[in-house]
């Protein structure tokens, strides 16, 4: 899969992820927190799996903690780019061998 592709997949999922962020949660009975690593990877991968990501796409973002995007792809470093583009590679490659 093309890099560029594997990023514009997941354009959409991050605009869910920015549209949770902006929607103000903050009630008397549910005071604004700080969200655990944990909490953010579960509502990063939901939103994958809502906008259709492909596993590939959830596999490589948990992996790496790198979404690329065509919104962010400039900010991130070669060195994350090709860590998430060798996940997904990763993720390809294994489900073409064998089962053993």
């Amino acid at each position: 899969m093309q890099a560029a592709e594997t990023r514009g997949r997941l354009s959409s999922a991050i605009r869910v992820w920015d549209t949770f962020f902006t929607v103000s949660k903050n009630t008397p009975q549910n005071p604004k927190r700080e969200l655990t690593d944990a909490e953010v990877c579960d509502i990063l991968t939901q939103a994958m799996a809502d906008v259709g990501a492909g596993p590939d796409l959830v596999y490589a973002f948990k992996k790496t903690g790198v979404y690329g995007s065509a919104e962010n792809v400039e900010r991130l470093s070669a060195k994350s780019l090709d860590a998430f583009d060798g996940a997904v590679d990763d993720y390809e490659s294994a489900l073409k061998r064998p089962v053993q």
